[in-house]
């Protein structure tokens, strides 16, 4: 779960495949996730600033500017990243905490822009741009129906490509005279 702003990225892998919601029907780019859940993989932490800080809002991370949440389902828990307010005027260290319960940790450590930038992405980014997802040694079967013209049908069997059914009028066999 990817809270930027006040929108929310959920991603979820289904039989294998990643899609931006629950009901499947909104495919994600399976190299945009990659890259994601690879960034995940790869923070460390640059700074440990503090243990059991007084205020969590000095920090921004009373209210996080992002939330990662990571579910790993071989280990049955969700650890939670919560990246808060800049640590330097310049923008690249940011206030961070994680924690394997809803609450914050009592650990604020900083993170470097570098790995927090690939949690700055709309949902828009991480869709899939393919329309089909099969390869094309999947695919059996073509008909393309087209608007007043006959219907194209293809099926394909061990021998290759052939028309199914009727064949389109121009390879009909003539007819007899």
């Amino acid at each position: 779960i990817l809270p930027r702003d006040l929108a929310q990225i959920q991603l979820h892998k289904i039989d294998g495949r990643w899609f931006l919601d629950e009901a499947a029907t909104q495919r994600a780019a399976e190299d945009k996730v990659k890259t994601l859940a690879d960034s995940v993989g790869q923070i460390s932490v640059d700074k440990f600033v503090i243990d059991d800080p007084e205020d969590l809002k000095l920090y921004g991370l009373d209210n996080p500017a992002t939330i990662v949440q990571v579910h790993n389902a071989a280990e049955k828990k969700a650890v939670t990243l919560r990246i808060g307010a800049p640590a330097d005027l310049k923008d690249e260290s940011f206030f961070a905490t994680w924690s394997t319960t809803d609450e914050p940790s009592g650990v604020i450590f900083t993170l470097g822009e570098s790995k927090i930038k690939p949690f700055d992405i709309a949902a828009d980014g991480l869709r899939s741009p393919k329309i089909f997802t099969t390869t094309t040694d999947h695919v059996r079967r073509l008909l393309i129906t087209r608007n007043r013209r006959e219907p194209l049908h293809l099926e394909r069997d061990a021998h290759g490509w052939a028309f199914a059914a009727t064949r389109p009028c121009y390879l009909a066999p003539p007819e007899p005279s």
